[in-house]
């Protein structure tokens, strides 16, 4: 079963090609360009933006959508590690730099069996595993990139 980082790589490699003909096919208007019509610079000029299109910004869009892929595996693998933690305890954990008194004792009632040592234990693994992932994004930032 092919798996999502062939599919990534594909990806990619699609991405230089785009990327590789926007390059070598940026003069190609110039075989159209003239004045044996009116219109005929306008269309070589509609040509340009046609090969842009299809090319670069093809790319382009590809690009965003590889990048985009990534961060909603990633972040769909962190929660199936913390699938016990809700979205909320999550958001509550990483976004907060330290956890009030209130919350550390709201998320360990709501972790019923869970002793404070472990609960301490707890907000420090999931804080490094949250940094490995996405060292410059708030949790709350990658949760609405993936909305």
């Amino acid at each position: 079963m092919p798996n999502l980082d062939s599919f990534l790589v594909k990806l990619s490699q699609l991405e230089a090609q785009l990327q590789a003909l926007s390059h070598e096919y940026t003069e190609l208007y110039q075989q159209f360009a003239g004045d044996a019509f009116a219109e005929q610079n306008a269309y070589a000029s509609r040509l340009e933006n046609l090969v842009l299109m299809a090319t670069h910004e093809s790319a382009t869009g590809l690009g965003f959508a590889r990048e985009a892929l990534i961060i909603l595996a990633k972040f769909t693998a962190f929660r199936q590690d913390y699938q016990h933690l809700s979205d909320w305890q999550l958001a509550q954990i990483i976004d907060n730099q330290t956890l009030t008194a209130p919350a550390k004792l709201a998320l360990k009632s709501q972790l019923a069996s869970q002793d404070t040592a472990h609960l301490l234990s707890l907000l420090a693994e999931v804080k490094k595993a949250w940094q490995l992932k996405f060292p410059t994004k708030t949790y709350e930032q990658v949760r609405q990139a993936v909305a």
